[in-house]
């Protein structure tokens, strides 16, 4: 890796919030991190488009003629939803589908019965009046709230789907999604852009330097409560998006008021895939700390493997470990 290269790198790791993962990536970055790597840290850093757009300009030189088709496509997914934002008319909507924060309760999804906007100054207008005149949504961050808008254009007198964007409490655009054409979408990307065009923030697969019986913090929010896992599996070959396995407790069903909490086990970069997520690995790191009692479950599984000979395999090949009655007794054994 060039020093210009590693400059961006080193850039990029920044946004992480650990200090010894994020300077183990950079330590090792010869042996693991190619200029396709930070490629994708860019699309899954929760960071405006427009700033994405500049780093990955930055980073083109440095990729293959293979690797281009996606970047290329890329930009053109960032760029147009940029314009489409700028456009103004009387056949353009954008509606607020989705409000939400990270609490201590979890995900908090809010009512928003704000009118469609014509225009996305429109929007930033109506936020702006929902702050007192001493506070400003500048100072909000993707940690405080998140909004997902869509936009619509009238089309034959129907409104017609276009485009999806993840925007942070201070209103960076940080991610745009285009449906595919049907009886409700228009596909306004193009379609070789729009087959090789990624917009899964969540799918970051670096490699990491945790071993079994290690403890994790998961951190994405605002989309997930922070929590924690106990690496039970690794495999030979760091690069694989299959290592770590961990075991950890997943929490779903939010947004349609059915929360749900149980076990779960399989690697930690595919924990948490798509459009509206933010990859565990920008904020993962050790933790050395009290577990609360909600997640004594982990820290037995971790004193377990670190006790016994083989006990990362015996947990691993367990066939009933995501069963949380079962993997007690198993542990307790």
């Amino acid at each position: 890796m060039d020093k210009e290269l590693s400059a961006i790198l080193k850039e990029l790791l920044a946004y992480f919030g650990d200090e010894y993962y994020r300077n183990w990536l950079y330590d090792n970055r010869e042996q693991y991190i190619s200029a396709y790597d930070c490629f994708n840290i860019v699309t899954c850093l929760p960071m405006d488009l427009n700033k994405k757009l500049e780093y990955i300009e930055r980073i083109r030189p440095h990729l293959s003629d293979r690797q281009d088709e996606i970047v290329l496509a890329t930009v053109k997914a960032y760029e147009l939803g940029l314009e489409l934002l700028n456009e103004e008319g009387t056949d353009i909507l954008f509606q607020v589908t989705e409000r939400g924060r990270y609490t201590l309760k979890g995900i908090e999804f809010f009512e928003d019965h704000s009118a469609p906007f014509h225009t996305f100054q429109q929007f930033v207008e109506y936020v702006e009046s929902l702050y007192d005149e001493d506070e400003d949504y500048k100072t909000k961050t993707f940690e405080d709230f998140w909004y997902v808008i869509e936009r619509y254009r009238l089309v034959d007198n129907e409104y017609k789907y276009e485009a999806n964007y993840v925007i942070t409490g201070n209103l960076d655009i940080i991610n745009v999604y285009y449906p595919w054409e049907n009886d409700r979408s228009e596909c306004v990307l193009d379609s070789e852009s729009q087959t090789w065009y990624r917009p899964d923030m969540g799918r970051l697969f670096l490699p990491m330097p945790y071993k079994e019986g290690d403890i994790l913090t998961v951190d994405s929010q605002p989309f997930h409560r922070p929590h924690h896992a106990v690496v039970i599996y690794t495999h030979d070959n760091n690069l694989d998006c299959c290592t770590p396995g961990c075991l950890h407790y997943m929490e779903d069903g939010y947004m349609c008021g059915e929360h749900r909490r149980y076990v779960d086990c399989h690697s930690i970069k595919h924990y948490y895939c798509g459009q509206e997520e933010l990859s565990p690995l920008i904020n993962v790191g050790l933790y050395e700390g009290e577990l609360p009692e909600d997640e004594a479950l982990i820290g037995a599984v971790s004193r377990y493997i670190k006790t016994h000979e083989n006990g990362a395999r015996e947990i691993d090949e367990f066939r009933d470990k995501e069963d949380e009655e079962k993997l007690w007794k198993f542990i307790s054994k």
